[in-house]
């Protein structure tokens, strides 16, 4: 077999090509990668195209996946190699064997198939928004369906069930990180359920995130859904209300503006409500109360239709929080949960962490990107949260010198600033996620004296093995904070 690489293609070719396949170049090995299987893909001297990439490297798990089913629209055969330590010559060389068989034999027997995805028209793009389905982070988006009925648009938000994560690792990548596979299974339900709409919010940064809109989109088309997909960028408050503006169905500025105020101050009552349960869950005597209470408010905070109902539904809320009765006597350890948005905000792929902490009498504290609200202050959308970003930075700075996109700079920022304010630390990441892989092999050789428990989450994870080492974890602290006491009463 002849074989052709990407170095054999110039620059400007590849560049070309790139921009066939993606709308934004993302990372600097997308040319080699994207950019040289999109030259070759339609190329009829070309019989193939074989892909050899590393175990678990975060950017080709979503490359590639945009390659295969471009092959696949193309009918051209793909293959896709994974090369680690385990990796065995036999059972490449078996693997190669077999593809150029079925090659030739396909060449002399079976005409090329092409395959078309589902697109919509251009007439559908511009009908009206009727059902608009979003991703759910931690229940906080239920809270808004009342409002985006002010723009005749009805609000699927499903809640991240097992059902759901089951239809988003059937669908996903091989390697893809778990919110990439919550958010796929969450979308496929939101079309089930009648959704023509769907938005995602993207970004470009080192994170895998930029491309989830990409190949998500590709993986929806491609299952037969017809449906418009709007993705967003944080770019200011101007950006946001155009983004609420161009899911209106032209609805007037007047009402757009009335509604973003609205949702922010939801957002801000959820978010201190939330906070507020986070200090009730240790010291409550009936374990669930302040959670049954939580429940409760995010319905009566929905149905809120103006600022001053809201208000007094919030009141009406923390009210009924302070009358919870409360062990007075009881010091909670206090836990900072750190790591990746999607599961550490996400109850479902946690395993609800933060109730169960707060059953084991422990004060739960998050970090300030966790909270939507702190995206929705006036100096967050000038640039988000970034104060917060400089802060932690100048903390991080003597262990990691640069932003490696995610949370993975704020994960090891946050570990060094709050060492003398919490007694221990609980890292979530997804399984493969690079950002926090790298904040997991610094945070345990920093100076700072304070014990860390890395939490990997994935479909594999199951509730037993989590709860036996997180409960390992609380009576690691609290041995430790014994000791403590015991130092400091032997030195008075």
């Amino acid at each position: 077999a002849k074989v052709l690489f990407p170095e054999m293609v110039g620059r400007s070719e590849l560049r070309a090509s790139l921009y066939q396949l993606v709308e934004r170049p993302y990372w600097t090995c997308e040319d080699e990668i994207i950019g040289a299987g999109a030259y070759y893909l339609p190329r009829n001297e070309i019989d193939g195209v074989i892909s050899a990439v590393t175990f678990g490297c975060g950017p080709d798990s979503l490359m590639v996946e945009l390659l295969q089913r471009r092959a696949k629209q193309q009918g051209k055969p793909f293959m896709h190699l994974t090369f680690d330590e385990h990796t065995a010559e036999a059972g490449l060389v078996t693997r190669l064997e077999a593809f150029l068989d079925m090659i030739r034999r396909r060449k002399t027997t079976c005409p090329r198939r092409v395959y078309a995805p589902q697109f919509v028209t251009e007439e559908e793009e511009q009908e009206r928004i009727s059902i608009l389905g979003i991703p759910n982070l931690g229940d906080k988006f239920a809270a808004f369906k009342t409002i985006v009925q002010e723009l005749n648009i009805s609000l699927v938000v499903p809640p991240v069930t097992k059902r759901t994560l089951s239809l988003g690792i059937r669908y996903s990548p091989e390697f893809v990180c778990l919110p990439f596979k919550g958010i796929l299974g969450t979308f496929i339900e939101c079309l089930e359920q009648g959704a023509d709409t769907l938005c995602m919010v993207t970004s470009f940064n080192a994170c895998r995130m930029g491309y989830y809109a990409k190949v998500q989109e590709q993986i929806l088309r491609d299952l037969g859904y017809k449906f418009k997909f709007l993705k967003f960028h944080n770019s200011g408050l101007i950006g946001v209300l155009r983004a609420i503006k161009r899911v209106s169905n032209d609805a007037s500025w007047p009402t757009i503006i009335s509604v973003f105020y609205l949702g922010v101050a939801k957002l801000r009552a959820l978010d201190e409500l939330e906070r507020q349960v986070q200090k009730v869950r240790p010291v409550e005597l009936e374990k669930g109360a302040a959670d049954r209470l939580y429940k409760e408010a995010i319905g009566a905070i929905d149905g809120a239709a103006s600022l001053a109902s809201l208000k007094r539904v919030v009141q009406g809320c923390i009210e009924n929080l302070e009358q919870i009765p409360q062990d007075g006597e009881v010091v909670p350890l206090k836990v900072g949960i750190v790591g990746e948005m999607y599961v550490v905000m996400e109850s479902f792929s946690n395993m609800n962490l933060e109730i169960e902490l707060g059953k084991m009498g422990v004060e739960v504290r998050r970090t300030r990107s966790t909270f939507f609200s702190e995206w929705t202050k006036w100096s967050s959308f000038l640039n988000a949260l970034n104060d917060e970003k400089k802060e932690l930075k100048r903390f991080a700075h003597p262990y990691l010198k640069r932003d490696v996109g995610g949370h993975g700079f704020e994960s090891v920022g946050e570990k060094v600033r709050r060492a003398n304010d919490y007694d221990g630390i609980i890292h979530l990441m997804p399984f493969t996620c690079m950002p926090e892989v790298i904040a997991q092999n610094i945070m345990p050789f920093t100076k700072e004296s304070i014990p860390v428990l890395t939490i990997a989450c994935d479909e594999q994870m199951g509730k037993a093995g989590r709860q036996t080492r997180v409960e390992a974890f609380i009576d690691l602290l609290e041995r430790r904070r014994k000791g403590k006491l015991q130092d400091r009463a032997l030195l008075l």
